[in-house]
């Protein structure tokens, strides 16, 4: 995803759709996204330490399934109050990227976790955790 963000030009474009006018969807869908990705950004730390319990045995594969819905759930509300709001955040040049590496997570979650199970769930999460640290630590 491209991190081309106008923030004045997101700012309009709610504006316009919240009086009823026609916008650039996709325009106005690729702000969201980075939107979303900047929310998720915020949470980064959380998402660490959700898959380190996993990996410290703390956190079961059926918790963190719960916990990382919740996160999903957060996000969606913080995004749809910033959006209602018009309050913008701006976005951290590791945002976009950060959010990519959730989406293999995201989608073994869609897929309500049924088809990795025991070592196998466990070495996804290691994987990604440490592609994730690996990145974070990246100046």
């Amino acid at each position: 995803m491209t991190t081309d963000y106008n923030k004045k030009h997101h700012l309009q474009l709610l504006k316009e759709r919240s009086m009823g006018r026609d916008v650039n969807e996709n325009q106005l869908s690729h702000y969201d996204r980075i939107l979303e990705s900047q929310i998720e950004w915020e949470m980064r730390d959380q998402y660490v330490e959700l898959m380190e319990g996993v990996l410290k045995g703390n956190i079961s594969g059926s918790e963190f399934f719960a916990e990382l819905r919740t996160k999903n759930y957060s996000i969606m509300d913080t995004f749809e109050f910033l959006v209602s709001h018009q309050i913008l955040l701006s976005p951290h040049k590791k945002a976009s990227k950060f959010g990519e590496f959730l989406e293999p997570i995201n989608d073994l979650l869609e897929g309500e976790e049924l088809y990795l199970t025991g070592d196998e769930f466990k070495n996804f999460i290691q994987e990604n955790c440490i592609k994730i640290k690996k990145y974070l630590n990246e100046e």
